[in-house]
């Protein structure tokens, strides 16, 4: 039996730490609030690092012991879709709006350590319409594409928060798939900039901040001109 556990344990062994590097400056600030603030709201436009840093910082916090677990959570929703209307289970359902984390993991980590985390939960991966009635202590909660959820699914996951727990809260305000109604991401920056939550902290990325590549910073940035017109 004692053997047993002993196997066990080995196979659930702590992530290795992996390296980060910023590219810019407003990444360096990010990297820095990331690891002082208790709840973060990043927000910006794609291709600025939010979510290869914020998986990155949490596998290195994990592997450190700082954290038990990392949960990540996101919409199931993309143009008025939700997980009910796709076909398979709940881990197919998933799959397409977790890739863009899990990505990352595979990235950061190797494939063959992402899959061992997620079986011995160190990485669990929660969706938003499944989260009630749970806690989550010593964790990293990362709460992706927040601007797809509603007021009410980003208070079902907010208040899912137990002790010694950091949330981060990342998306792009100009991004929401649900513009006929408010969205949990504009209500976090709102509370924010109210001093309604004192422990919240924001951090803002720009257009000027993307690396994913300049064609990709020139398109965004012709998107947003063209729909303010």
């Amino acid at each position: 039996m004692a053997k047993k556990a002993q196997r066990k344990k080995r196979r659930s062994a702590q992530l290795k730490e992996v390296h980060i590097k910023a590219l810019n400056e407003a990444q360096e600030e990010f990297l820095k609030m990331l690891r002082e603030e208790e709840c973060l709201i990043v927000t910006g436009p794609a291709g600025t690092g939010k979510t290869f840093l914020t998986c990155s910082y949490a596998a290195n916090q994990v592997a450190k012991g700082r954290a038990q677990k990392i949960v990540l959570t996101r919409p199931l929703r993309s143009v008025g879709e939700s997980s009910g209307l796709l076909p398979g289970d709940l881990k197919q359902k998933m799959a397409p709006w977790a890739r863009p984390l899990v990505d990352v993991f595979k990235q950061q980590l190797s494939v063959a350590q992402y899959e061992a985390a997620v079986a011995s939960q160190q990485i669990e991966i929660a969706p938003i319409e499944h989260i009630r009635g749970l806690t989550y202590d010593n964790a990293i909660l990362i709460i992706d594409e927040a601007q797809n959820t509603t007021p009410t699914e980003m208070k079902a996951i907010l208040t899912r928060v137990g002790n010694n727990t950091k949330v981060i809260i990342s998306g792009d305000v100009e991004q929401t798939d649900i513009r006929h109604m408010d969205n949990g991401l504009a209500v976090c920056v709102e509370a924010f900039e109210a001093d309604m939550v004192p422990l919240a902290a924001l951090f803002e990325f720009t257009y000027d901040d993307i690396v994913r590549s300049e064609l990709c910073k020139m398109w965004a940035q012709a998107f947003s001109e063209l729909h303010k017109k």
